[in-house]
Order: structure tokens, then sequence, then C-alpha cells
């Protein structure tokens, strides 16, 4: 996980294991809120591998596809980019091909993609809609060692905003407050600031 059980107890200011699966609950239903491509963020925040599938590759005079410059580029869905595993494509007559990484260079980091290297082109498909797949890995804490990811890898407005929403989970455990016979509802501004300039221009 991207926060440490321990560390988000600590900013609960909770010294007790009772509530110890509760609170990790709460973790888990943050992270599930703004984690991987359905997320709020858009991005991932510990290493995990996709496969984003597309009928065919761009071609000359194509709009650019999501963050890319042009029809060279393929920008990745979501980052920040670790690595490349593969690239495969159905060809025309339907034989399954793997593309030749030579002739692309892979830009990893939080503005992901492929692009085309001077005088190459994209292969041809065979036009089915998941004639492409690209195997990528993506992720802030990428898994380094047995222990697994580091969860202080993972930018630390992104760590503090998941706390702050946590804290509004635990602290009051339904969707509104009852306060003077008022209803007022919980929201929490400071965390939408912080993970404002995280979010993916996919969204």
């Amino acid at each position: 996980p991207p926060l440490a059980l321990d560390d988000v107890k600590q900013h609960l200011r909770v010294d007790f294991d009772d509530d110890d699966p509760q609170i990790q609950a709460y973790i888990d239903a943050i992270v599930g809120q703004i984690d991987g491509f359905t997320g709020f963020l858009g991005r991932c925040l510990v290493e995990q591998q996709w496969c984003w599938y597309f009928e065919r590759f761009p071609r000359l005079g194509d709009a650019p596809v999501g963050g890319s410059r042009d029809w060279r580029e393929l920008a990745l869905p979501l980052s920040p980019l670790i690595a490349v595993d593969s690239v495969a494509y159905t060809d025309p007559n339907g034989n399954a091909q793997a593309l030749d990484m030579t002739t692309v260079v892979v830009r990893t980091g939080p503005r992901a993609s492929i692009s085309l290297r001077q005088g190459q082109f994209w292969p041809q498909t065979s036009g089915d809609p998941r004639a492409v797949a690209l195997t990528f890995r993506a992720g802030y804490a990428a898994k380094g060692s047995a222990e697994g990811p580091v969860p202080g890898d993972v930018p630390a407005g992104i760590r503090a905003a998941m706390k702050l929403m946590i804290g509004d989970l635990y602290e009051n455990r339904q969707a509104v407050v009852v306060a003077e016979s008022r209803v007022t509802q919980i929201l929490n501004p400071t965390a939408n600031q912080l993970l404002a300039s995280y979010r993916s221009s996919w969204l």
C-alpha cells in the first residue's frame, strides 16, 4: 500500500490496536478511490502492470492521442511509467508480431510515451479491436526489494491528502455531520487542492 498503517495511526493520533481493521479498510477505500486507471488521479501509486489495447497504431495525419504531440507518439494512459514490457500486435495477415523496439524511443516518468525514431513508421495491423497490446509497468513506489514498495516514494502531497481523507472517514463515520440541528456535508478542500496538481491530463 502507498500508506503504512502505523503512519496513518500516527496522523490520527491513535495509540491502540482495536481500530486497526477499520483504519486499514479506510486506507484501502481511499487508495481505490484515487489509484489506477479508474481512480481520481489516473495514476499508479505503487508499481503495477497494465495492458493497454487499441485497434491500430497512429497513422500520418491522425490527431494526437491523449497527451501525444503528434501521430508519431503514443502517450501512455498511466504514469509515472517504469518500463514498457512488450508491444504485441496482429498484422494484416492475422499473424502475431512483436514491435521492433529499436524503431521507437520509450520515455519514462510523469509524461510517459513511446515515440517513433526518425524515418520509422508504425506497423500495419489487422483492424481487430485489440490488434495492439501494449504491456507496461507504472507507479511511484517501485518493487525494488523483497520488502515490496517503499511508501515514501509516493509524493508527499498525495500521501498528505490521503491521510486527510482517511481522517475524515475515521472521525466522521457518516457522510454528514449533525450539529445544532443543522446537517453539514463533509468536504475537505485541502485534500482536493493537494491532489489536483497530480491529476492526469487524460482526465
